[in-house]
């Protein structure tokens, strides 16, 4: 084989080899999954508001022992002073994320919604708080088109583009019209994988709005993601939400199109 015809083939190669990586990155089109963990009602419309999700079978998503199990002594009426409800704004909630390897990745996440419900249980009690959290998982940005391509592979983002929070307070609380740090146990979903979760959240409430952080530190390889530079994100989520009439809410439509069935663990 001449030289002049080897670096021909080998040119050959690469190119096929670019196009193929541009064709996976950018271009190929995959449907999306539904989430396994289902999306909520609004709790006014639930005998236990304040318990761990249960729309999807048991065996699948074990409630935790500490959650809250308790159905209001009040009656939830239409804007009652006794359910307050808080729907996120989602131009101004955002989630932050840090890649700590060497070179650290930095970018970010957008998120879908949804909502903080806050139900009194009693005027002794207090408060317990459920919390719907939903992330754009194709909205990755850092800055590079390459790495956010990377972690939406890793996350396989476009078969599962929405990430899930889904859970309730383990503890009531007692004033809300001071800051309040919170955990809020329930069920993470990314990936299509499932997992068990507690956040801590700081909650401050000023009226009409609420204020949410929390810092978290998210393993991928738990739900089986390969990103680059690294397996941990230390995440800080910042959510701003405003208190908004029940009757008012319609569910979202978020990019679903298969139906899928949780195996069992």
């Amino acid at each position: 084989m001449t030289k002049k015809r080897f670096l021909l083939i080998t040119l050959g190669l690469l190119i096929i080899g670019m196009g193929f990586i541009i064709w996976y990155l950018f271009i190929r089109d995959i449907e999306a999954e539904e989430n396994k963990i289902a999306a909520p009602a609004l709790s006014q419309n639930v005998e236990n508001p304040c318990a761990a999700p249960t729309e999807q079978p048991e065996s699948t998503l074990p409630a935790d022992e500490s959650l809250i199990v308790a159905t209001p002594e009040i009656l939830l009426e239409e804007n009652s002073e006794n359910y307050l409800l808080y729907v996120f704004d989602t131009d101004e909630s955002v989630i932050n994320f840090t890649i700590a390897e060497v070179p650290s990745i930095n970018g970010t996440f957008d998120m879908f919604g949804h909502w903080f419900e806050f139900i009194k249980i009693s005027d002794e009690e207090g408060w317990c708080a459920t919390l719907w959290l939903d992330i754009d998982g194709q909205s990755v940005d850092t800055g590079n088109e390459v790495t956010d391509n990377l972690i939406r592979l890793g996350f396989q983002a476009e078969k599962y583009p929405v990430g899930r929070f889904v859970g309730a307070a383990t503890e009531l609380i007692q004033d809300l019209s001071a800051p309040n740090t919170i955990n809020i146990a329930g069920q993470i979903e990314l990936s299509g994988v499932v997992r068990s979760f507690t956040v801590p959240v700081e909650v401050t409430i000023n009226g009409e709005q609420l204020i949410a952080s929390s810092n978290i530190d998210i393993n991928a390889n738990d739900f089986g993601a390969n990103l680059p530079g690294g397996a941990t994100l230390d995440s800080k989520i910042r959510v701003v939400a405003n208190r908004t009439d029940p009757s008012t809410i319609d569910l979202p439509v978020l990019p679903t199109a298969i139906p899928s069935e949780i195996p069992s663990e």
